[in-house]
């Protein structure tokens, strides 16, 4: 579930300063002025608590997807949800490629993408074709 569910995928960035460097914008980071998916993008993949958006975090890597599962560690046991990437558009769903909008993504190691559904809520559960528990 989206940490802002039903809200479009879009934030803003305008000049000056929040005093905190995981909501700023920075010269060079890939933001636009205003309000735009790129900068939700980037926004939500330094701190996706801080910035909450209708997008959900993925990572291909699925050792990544583990330590996400269980809060590296924190739980014995959790879930990753394979998704068919090829059924995102049937189902109305947009990938947003991280590197292709951060020009230093927070974590490059995760090679992330931020899935948002066409209603900005849940991810439809007919692109997860397998639940693996770790």
């Amino acid at each position: 579930m989206p940490k802002s569910p039903g809200n479009t995928f879009r934030q803003p960035i305008y000049y000056g300063s929040t005093g905190d460097p995981e909501k700023d914008s920075y010269y060079g980071d890939g933001s636009t002025y205003g309000a735009s998916e790129t900068n939700a993008v980037i926004k939500h993949q330094r701190n996706s608590s801080k910035n909450p958006t209708s997008g959900i975090s993925t990572t291909p890597k699925l050792d990544n997807a583990k330590k996400y599962a269980t809060y590296d560690g924190k739980y014995q046991a959790g879930f990753v949800y394979v998704i068919d990437t090829t059924l995102l558009p049937e189902h109305g769903v947009t990938a947003h490629d991280v590197a292709a909008h951060a020009t230093l993504p927070a974590i490059p190691g995760d090679q992330e993408i931020i899935l948002v559904a066409a209603d900005f809520d849940a991810l439809p559960p007919e692109i997860v074709v397998e639940v693996i528990v770790v």
